[in-house]
């Protein structure tokens, strides 16, 4: 006995136009990395010995989110929605092959802060702002369930500090085609 083809799943292709509502800041990164990127050029040795976050770098130095850090809310998002978990079986792609982060276009904004404690000290940050437009293309098989969550979970937020207020962000879709695969 033969057993029966897969069905072919549908996925839709959608280009995503992220463009931050308050502050997204970045993570908090290793000081030994932060030095290897400015050994690399990628950030000027003297802010690389200062700051404390700072967004992770592709290949080519420029400042990335990973998938994971984007369905973080989208996950508290599928829940208020009740929609299925299949909804987070996205891919980031740059042409066809999967990568699953997204670039930020422009270098990261900086700023210090100065913390009032017993012991007063600063910490300095990358951020993105409203000023920042970040596009990427996605493949989805739940291309309306996919919006709808990527959408609630920009009123989250994404990153540090988004139980404050940082890290809202909009979004906006163009769905540029839908195929068959698996025939």
């Amino acid at each position: 006995m033969v057993a029966p083809s897969p069905k072919p799943k549908k996925t839709t292709r959608i280009e995503v136009r992220l463009v931050p509502e308050t502050w997204i800041i970045a993570p908090v990164m290793p000081k030994n990395q932060l030095l290897r990127y400015a050994e690399k050029g990628w950030l000027d040795r003297e802010v690389a010995e200062h700051l404390d976050r700072a967004f992770p770098r592709n290949s080519e130095g420029k400042p990335i989110i990973f998938k994971i850090w984007l369905e973080a809310p989208m996950k508290r998002a599928l829940r208020k929605l009740g929609y299925t978990k299949k909804v987070l079986d996205f891919h980031i792609v740059q042409g066809e092959v999967p990568v699953e982060y997204v670039v930020i276009p422009d270098k990261p904004l900086i700023y210090r802060r100065v913390i009032l404690t017993d012991k007063p000290s600063t910490e300095m940050f990358e951020y993105i702002d409203s000023t920042y437009e970040i596009k990427f293309t996605v493949l989805t098989e739940y291309p309306k369930m996919f919006m709808d969550t990527l959408a609630l979970a920009g009123r989250i937020g994404i990153m540090a500090r988004s139980h404050k207020g940082f890290g809202k962000f909009v979004v906006s879709y163009n769905v540029i085609m839908s195929e068959t695969k698996g025939k």
